[in-house]
């Protein structure tokens, strides 16, 4: 579907610089309806990336659990102990780690 997007979106730009039509791509589209299309493309778009981000947040999820339970078995539970984290709370050092990566633990 990504790829849908990229091809739909790479022939409205480049239409917009072949005077309205675009012979390189099947889609042959006229500026009149591009102004018709962009704003659906637009949305889709935005559509896209939001699905795409929300799919991570379950694997997020388990990580910090995995963090948690680390945390636990070191004996720095509920606030960490030992530097660089220090006073923090080990939900929200797990949280941060596995934000960045969600093999952090």
């Amino acid at each position: 579907m990504l790829m849908i997007l990229a091809v739909l979106c790479f022939d409205l730009v480049l239409a917009q610089h072949c005077s309205g039509q675009c012979f390189l791509l099947p889609l042959n589209l006229t500026v009149m309806t591009q102004k018709k299309i962009m704003p659906k493309m637009i949305f889709i778009s935005c559509l896209a990336i939001l699905i795409a981000g929300c799919g991570n947040s379950v694997e997020v999820d388990k990580c910090v659990a995995r963090g948690v339970e680390y945390f636990k078995e070191m004996g720095s539970y509920p606030n960490l102990t030992s530097a660089p984290d220090a006073g923090r709370k080990a939900e929200d050092v797990a949280r941060e780690r596995c934000g960045r990566t969600v093999t952090a633990f």
